[in-house]
């Protein structure tokens, strides 16, 4: 319910603070400690004040929550720079009351409403260095942890419910709105794989690490990138082809790692050839007590002078073709920390411009297989 219209500025933002409490208590259950969130509301009500100008608007004893605090945390609005982004929150919360109330004076209300936004530019500049610190600081891997997190869900939800339209499975679809799926599909599964990689980077490439090793099918794993990638070949007329064993396809593996292997080869195969182009993945069973893995392209190849620097991350594209094997940089530094991981081959790479490239690894089918001197 809306404020009385005799409500004055100093008694609004007490309700506001009241209110930003309730809100996020509701909508963020248990994500702070009380005395966090106390700290965050008492900061941000005290610069309020102070830029309103208002004498009283603090709140009544009973519900100081330092009242009885032997040692107050520091109060000053920049304190804690990490509570920005809970403040900006809070602070929608306070603007929210000042625009649901009934002014007393128009006037006044649109002076506390300009206050608000100048205090939310003010946190935005320090939230943004904060964000640039932590990649830069020792924490930056677990950011970077978090920020793949948040994307990799949504994303993979976009990728499915994109393919299933795409397929028919929500009603027909007409050429013209295939086309643009499949076009939509492949941006996404792109993006994905970025994600993905920058999640493992964060991991030091240890995914594989600590997680028990099990028999596995090379036909399922094969089977399931076929499906991953097939909507990408198609919107850019690739010719994909996935040879499976068609037998004694089982080893002692991670299949996730090495699902994520085959998908940076392939997706990158894809990305960089012309519409009529071939990409082709094939798994033999050699030497012995090892399987040997390949993706091979027809596409543009990778001239000479680039192939030192395919492994560097970061490593930007500069010859004349534009051609850049991985958008990021990431990609066969991961495939090659996910190899290590799974003790597996160096990764081979042959290539001819105009002719294209092949990428052949190895893999044991179980951990004390003998592998290649």
């Amino acid at each position: 319910m809306a404020p009385a219209s005799d409500t004055p500025t100093g008694d609004l933002l007490r309700l506001g603070i009241r209110a930003a409490r309730a809100r996020w208590t509701r909508a963020f259950p248990g994500t702070l400690p009380h005395r966090v969130l106390d700290q965050a509301l008492e900061s941000l009500r005290r610069a309020l004040a102070e830029r309103l100008q208002v004498e009283d608007a603090g709140p009544a004893p009973e519900e100081d929550p330092f009242r009885d605090d032997p040692s107050p945390p520091d109060l000053a609005l920049h304190t804690r720079p990490e509570l920005h982004g809970v403040r900006r929150t809070l602070l929608g919360y306070v603007r929210r009351t000042f625009l649901e109330a009934a002014p007393h004076d128009p006037g006044e209300q649109l002076r506390a409403l300009r206050v608000l936004a100048e205090l939310e530019e003010e946190l935005e500049p320090d939230w943004e260095h904060q964000v640039q610190a932590g990649l830069m600081g020792p924490a930056a891997s677990d950011l970077l942890a978090e920020i793949g997190h948040d994307l990799r869900s949504p994303l993979t939800s976009v990728l499915f419910l994109t393919e299933a339209i795409r397929s028919g499975q929500s009603g027909p679809v007409n050429e013209v709105q295939a086309r643009q799926l499949a076009l939509l599909y492949s941006a996404g599964m792109t993006l994905l794989t970025v994600v993905n990689n920058f999640v493992e980077l964060s991991r030091d490439g240890q995914a594989a690490q600590g997680l028990a090793r099990s028999q596995i099918s090379v036909d399922e794993v094969l089977a399931s990138l076929r499906e991953s990638v097939q909507p990408m070949a198609d919107d850019r007329g690739i010719d994909l082809q996935v040879e499976f064993m068609g037998g004694a396809d089982r080893m002692e593996s991670h299949a996730v790692s090495l699902y994520r292997i085959l998908l940076n080869l392939v997706t990158n195969a894809i990305r960089h050839a012309s519409e009529g182009d071939a990409v082709t993945v094939q798994v033999q069973p050699r030497p012995p007590g090892w399987l040997t893995f390949q993706v091979r392209d027809t596409g543009p190849g990778i001239p000479e002078e680039r192939m030192d620097s395919l492994f560097r991350t970061f490593e930007p594209s500069a010859d004349r073709r534009g051609i850049s094997f991985s958008g990021s940089g990431l990609g066969l530094v991961i495939v090659r920390k996910l190899l290590r991981e799974l003790g597996g081959s160096e990764l081979e790479v042959e290539s001819q411009v105009d002719q294209g490239s092949t990428f052949r690894f190895r893999l044991p089918r179980s951990p004390d297989g003998m592998g290649p001197s």
